[in-house]
This record gives structure tokens, C-alpha cells and sequence, in this order.
């Protein structure tokens, strides 16, 4: 399992690490000039090891000064905490900086500026590839904020929604970090132990049962095998494999060996569709599916995605509908759901109350694609209600119109 890795780790980013430090290095001796004493030298010298440490990774643990068991702990426990730690430290730095260096400034004391034109310098190339990612992809320039730091890739993701990419940058760390700290944490720990959690919880990643717990102790045994051989399987494949399913075309495919992978949905979501995906998930609950209805979830997203793209049916589709693996239903809820945007496909999942809160929680744009489906639901609602109950009905309906 080191052989794919070992020319990487072991010759090309130590060799990368030091190229850094001796360019960075040999401009502070030359800001320093001649005359600067053996402490400043020294002084910039640790700054600049430290920083290339925190940009490239792999950071040397004997630099840290921990404790020996805190150490070994802290592997254990997460995935590649030694990016993580640098991360942390220079771009977490840098917020810091903002503050202290021009205190240092004031004050006449030293002035270390590395951290903050690091995350100048990554913003700057993470706009830049974006918007040649995108401009190649789509034949268009970025047309909003977002377009910068997650292009799109002219392909539809589950919901239809335009997907988006995630570069490589540390950029997606911080963006995961602000929306989802703890999750985020959670997805840091160490394989092992989210391989243990999962199989406790008995339920993967995807939230589909590892085990069917009404088969018999030998086939258990065999799909606890089975789950457990994929974990040795790169997520790079993993990615490939979900994303062909989708019917991805063979450019992103290949991306995703590359570690360029499809940006999380949410980011696409104003807010009266996050509320409503939101709400859709409390009811149904954590209960995991099997292996067979995850199946034809996928192949129902397949065939929408298609539709949406105008590409037709895939023959996957088709064959899984003359097996029976795909019913009738799926296949019209499949074209259904092609021909709504993703906010009316999950508002018209909605009860009248929970319709209500999103209407009043959505933007302006969501407002317009809603209006008609609330009055229809309100219109249905009040035909089976008693009549203390269709006033409340109207009164909260009225309320999200108003916007309260």
C-alpha cells in the first residue's frame, strides 16, 4: 500500500518543501541585509520553515515540542493530522495577523507578513483557476461571487441544480469549517474510526445499511466483509463510480482522479430550499436504507439528471426497468422530478404547516417559484379541515405571504 505513495511523500514533497524554503529564505536574507544580527537571521529563518511546513504539509512533529503520547494520539485519531494542523496554523495565523502585525508595526518590533500573503497569494490563484475552470467547461466567465471558489462544470448535480467544483485549495476547509464545524471535525477522524462507528451504527457514509439484520448470520458476516474491503478502496474511485452512475461525462470522470471532486449541493440552496431539504430529512428520520432502495435512488437520480440534460434515457435505466429493478412509479417520479426545479420538488413533499415556514424563510426568486404550489396546498388543505382549523390554516398562510 506505500508503493503509490512513496515516491510522492518521500522524494517529491520533501524536495518541493525545501525549493520553498530556499526561495523564500534567500529573499529575507537579502530584505534582512548584511548587517542584520545572528538572532534575526535566525528569527526569519524558523518563520519561514514554519510556514512552508503549514502550506505543503507533513509537518515535523519534533518541531512541536509535544508530548510523545499526545503525538501518537493525535495520528490515531485523525486523518492526516498533519495537514490539518498546518492548515490551522497558517491560515488560522493569518486571521490572527490582521490584528497583531500592524500592533507589531506600531510598536517597532518584527513584522512577519508570511501567513498573510500566503492567503492573499491562494485566493488570488484559486480565483484565477476558477475562472479558467469554468470558462472551459461552460464557455462562459464567472458570473457570480460563488463562481470564483466553487465553478461550475456544465454537468447537473442530484438536484438538478448546476454542480459545482471543488479545486484543490484549502479553501474548502475553511468554507466547511464556517458552515458545518462539528461535521466537518467528525470527517477528519481517522478511517479506522469511522470505519468502526459505521459498522456500530450499521450504516456507511451514504447512510445505507452495511448489514441487512433480518438475513442470516453467514450472509451478515459476508456483508460486513464486503463493506470492509471497500474501505481499502481510494475515494477517488469511490467518486468516479457514484459520478458515472450519474452519468457524468468522461472529462469530469477523469477529474476525479485528480482530486478535483463535485462541490457539496447545499451550496447552490437559497434559503427556503435548505429549509425545506431540512425538513424532509427530520421526517425521514436516521433509519438507514438497504442496498436495494439506495439502488434505485440512484438510478431514479440518474435518469432526472439525464432528462434535465436533455440526453434522453440512460441504458442503465432502461435495463433496470426491464429486470424490475426500477418500477413504474420510480420511472414517473424520475421524469416528475425532471421537470420541477429542486425547490418544487421538495415543497410539494410538504404538509401545509412546514410549507408555510419555507415560504416565509425563502428569497425572492424561490417566493416567485412558489406562490402558485402554496395556494394549491392551502386550497387542498382546507377542504378536509374542520372549521376552527382551516382559520389557523389561512392565518399562517396569510402570515408567509406577508412575510412574517
Amino acid at each position: 500500500m506505500e508503493v503509490p505513495t512513496r515516491l510522492l511523500m518521500d522524494e517529491v514533497v520533501p524536495r518541493m518543501k525545501f525549493g520553498t524554503m530556499a526561495e523564500m529564505a534567500k529573499a529575507d536574507i537579502e530584505r534582512l541585509g548584511p548587517d542584520a544580527s545572528f538572532e534575526d537571521v535566525r528569527r526569519v529563518m524558523a518563520e519561514t520553515v514554519n510556514s512552508v511546513d503549514n502550506r505543503m504539509g507533513e509537518v515535523a512533529r519534533d518541531n512541536l515540542f509535544w508530548n510523545r503520547y499526545a503525538s501518537d494520539l493525535a495520528m490515531f485519531l485523525m486523518r492526516a493530522d498533519q495537514y490539518f494542523l498546518g492548515t490551522v496554523r497558517e491560515i488560522g495565523g493569518a486571521a490572527a495577523d490582521v490584528v497583531r502585525q500592524p500592533l507589531n508595526a506600531a510598536r517597532g518590533e518584527p513584522v512577519n507578513l508570511k501567513r498573510l500573503s500566503y492567503v492573499a497569494s491562494t485566493l488570488m490563484f484559486q480565483m484565477a483557476y476558477s475562472a479558467m475552470y469554468q470558462k472551459l467547461h461552460t464557455g462562459k466567465w464567472p458570473e457570480e461571487g460563488l463562481d470564483y471558489f466553487y465553478p461550475k462544470n456544465g454537468q447537473f448535480d442530484e438536484s438538478g441544480h448546476p454542480q459545482r467544483t471543488g479545486l484543490w485549495s484549502y479553501l474548502k476547509d475553511v468554507y466547511s469549517f464556517v458552515r458545518h464545524p462539528v461535521r466537518t471535525l467528525e470527517n477528519k477522524a481517522a478511517p479506522a474510526l469511522t470505519m468502526f462507528s459505521e459498522l456500530i451504527h450499521n450504516a456507511d457514509f451514504w447512510n445505507v445499511e452495511i448489514r441487512h439484520p433480518e438475513d442470516n448470520p453467514a450472509q451478515q458476516a459476508a456483508e460486513v466483509g464486503k463493506y470492509v474491503a471497500t474501505q481499502f478502496e481510494p475515494r477517488s474511485v469511490e467518486n468516479y463510480q457514484r459520478e458515472r452512475k450519474l452519468g457524468a461525462s468522461p472529462e469530469l470522470l477523469g477529474e476525479q482522479f485528480m482530486g478535483i471532486t463535485p462541490a457539496n449541493a447545499e451550496l447552490n440552496e437559497g434559503p427556503g430550499e435548505r429549509m425545506a431539504r431540512e425538513i424532509a430529512a427530520g421526517h425521514a428520520g436516521d433509519e438507514p436504507r438497504t442496498p436495494e432502495a439506495a439502488a434505485r435512488r440512484e438510478l431514479r437520480q440518474s435518469l432526472t439528471r439525464s432528462l434535465r440534460a436533455h440526453k434522453g434515457v440512460p441504458a442503465e435505466v432502461i435495463e433496470a426497468g426491464q429486470q424490475g429493478r426500477l418500477s413504474k412509479e420510480d420511472i414517473r417520479e424520475a421524469i416528475r422530478a425532471s421537470r420541477e426545479t429542486p425547490l418544487q420538488q421538495a415543497f410539494s413533499r410538504l404538509g401545509i404547516d412546514d410549507a408555510a415556514r419555507v415560504y416565509s424563510a425563502a428569497d425572492a426568486g424561490e417566493k416567485k417559484q412558489l406562490q402558485a404550489l402554496l395556494m394549491k396546498k392551502f386550497q387542498a388543505a382546507i377542504k378536509n379541515e374542520a372549521p376552527a382549523q382551516r382559520i389557523e390554516t389561512a392565518r399562517k398562510v396569510r402570515a408567509a405571504f406577508a412575510g412574517k
